[in-house]
């Protein structure tokens, strides 16, 4: 009986952490608006920063297994995209797709490049971000890896969701909460529950990071199925 007692906790225990044993590496740039994830060679990221009436905003993942060089730099070829607001939902099938364009990311040791063809409105410029430049280009911008954390994914918000605390097996909810359309990255799940990582894209609050539990059914993968990309 005991030994069945050991090996049902065993269950449980694994059951409650599902979806962190796959976990991608989570880039931490010197910027807090650029969210990049790695995992195999595949990668996925967001950037988003508003600065009073101006916003830059898309996500990217990459195309095809293409591959690009530049110099010292070395890279893969993205896609970008964005969602109208408010969008009919944040799926990948609702995108508006007028905003969809080919792209690089540029790798050399710790810095990463990102650059699109087309750069989402708003996304030109240096208010909130400049995305046209090659590493060769003058002023390009270049963003530096700072640390790196396990996590599982990039998700969207759906609809307006309550952080939880976690006190053993239960969930408390608090006062705090994020609204449709912010952005959170996965770090693992428990139960229905998932405990993101969300990044303020809002310069005055100078990329302030909250930590904490989100009920699972209030997030919605913004990206292609894997089978489209």
């Amino acid at each position: 009986m005991r030994r069945l007692n050991e090996f049902i906790t065993m269950i449980v225990a694994a059951l409650s952490f599902s979806g962190a044993t796959n976990a991608a590496d989570l880039l931490i740039f010197d910027s807090p608006n650029m969210i990049m994830l790695k995992d195999r060679g595949e990668v996925i990221g967001y950037y988003g920063s508003v600065e009073g009436d101006k916003n830059c905003e898309f996500f990217f993942y990459r195309a095809m297994k293409s591959s690009v060089k530049e110099g010292e730099y070395s890279g893969a070829g993205i896609n970008s995209f964005s969602f109208t607001f408010p969008p009919k939902s944040y799926r990948y099938k609702d995108r508006d797709g007028r905003f969809d364009s080919a792209g690089d990311v540029y790798s050399l040791h710790d810095q990463r490049i990102v650059r699109i063809d087309n750069p989402a409105p708003g996304c030109v410029g240096w208010a909130v971000g400049s995305f046209g430049k090659r590493p060769s280009d003058k002023d390009v911008v270049r963003y530096t890896v700072e640390n790196k954390i396990e996590a599982i994914g990039i998700r969207a918000i759906s609809k307006k969701s309550v952080f939880y605390k976690r006190i053993g097996s239960r969930f408390d909810s608090t006062r705090a909460y994020l609204v449709t359309g912010d952005v959170v990255v996965v770090l693992k799940t428990s139960s229905n529950y998932s405990y993101v990582r969300y990044t303020n894209p809002d310069s005055a609050s100078e990329g302030r990071v909250t930590t904490g539990w989100v009920r699972s059914a209030d997030l919605v993968d913004p990206f292609p199925p894997a089978n489209k990309q």
